[in-house]
């Protein structure tokens, strides 16, 4: 994606677990507005529906919201809802903590492999 300065734009994405008809209104709503923010919810009902490929009613969107709010992971200002910038940041310190277990974990498998082999000559 380009921004409107020529640039290249860095897109983050998250792998698909469930395919778009498995997925929960409340999954569909959070994906929504990681691209588009803030929507009211008229507009991210109809975005929801869009993507679901079903009828999702409105006060089945509005419930699967209230409880996003209500969860943290959405805020709601006037009438308008997006994603917590506190839960952003969540999301991301999970990623750095993995990935650094994960470093770990793999700096400590090669330090055992090196002195195995070490060992062997």
């Amino acid at each position: 994606m380009e921004t409107a300065s020529g640039e290249q734009e860095e897109t983050i994405k998250l792998p698909q677990i469930r395919t778009a008809k498995d997925k929960t209104v409340a999954e569909i709503a959070v994906h929504v507005l990681s691209r588009e923010w803030p929507l009211p919810l008229k507009s991210l009902q109809w975005k929801v529906n869009r993507e679901h490929g079903k009828g999702v009613t409105f006060q089945a969107t509005h419930k699967a919201l209230k409880k996003l709010v209500k969860e943290g992971i959405l805020v709601k200002k006037n009438k308008y809802y997006e994603l917590n910038p506190k839960w952003l940041d969540q999301i991301v310190e999970f990623g750095t903590q993995t990935k650094r277990a994960y470093a770990q974990k793999y700096e400590i498998r090669e330090k055992v492999l090196i002195d195995e082999l070490k060992n062997n000559l």
